[in-house]
């Protein structure tokens, strides 16, 4: 019922580190017959990290992943601007008033 298609890639980051990445693409023909959901496979001592990140955070370990994505997506996006800053940019594009979390 599903089909499976493997690809490896190596990635090679300025600080002299090799990534291997396997995408894995599962068409999932019960639910979305022409829509492909990718599944990212990442390094697995990354992955361990994020597991124990997201027990102390309180997230999934992929919803860890997405945060740390995000922030990464943001900071390439903002590189003259903190973690806080990033945060606190994203606190007001969603109208989150941290004056308000910090009198909770």
């Amino acid at each position: 019922m599903l089909a499976e298609a493997r690809s490896h890639r190596r990635i090679r980051c300025d600080i002299g580190l090799t990534i291997y990445i396997r995408t894995i693409y599962v068409p999932h023909i019960e639910l979305l017959r022409e829509t492909v959901l990718g599944i990212v496979k990442i390094d697995d001592d990354l992955h361990e990290e994020a597991r124990r990140a997201s027990t102390v955070m309180c997230r999934s370990i992929n919803a860890q992943a997405e945060f740390w994505m995000k922030i990464g997506m943001l900071a390439e996006a903002h590189p003259t601007l903190s973690f806080n800053e990033i945060v606190k940019m994203q606190f007001a594009a969603a109208h989150v008033r941290v004056a308000d979390l910090a009198d909770a």
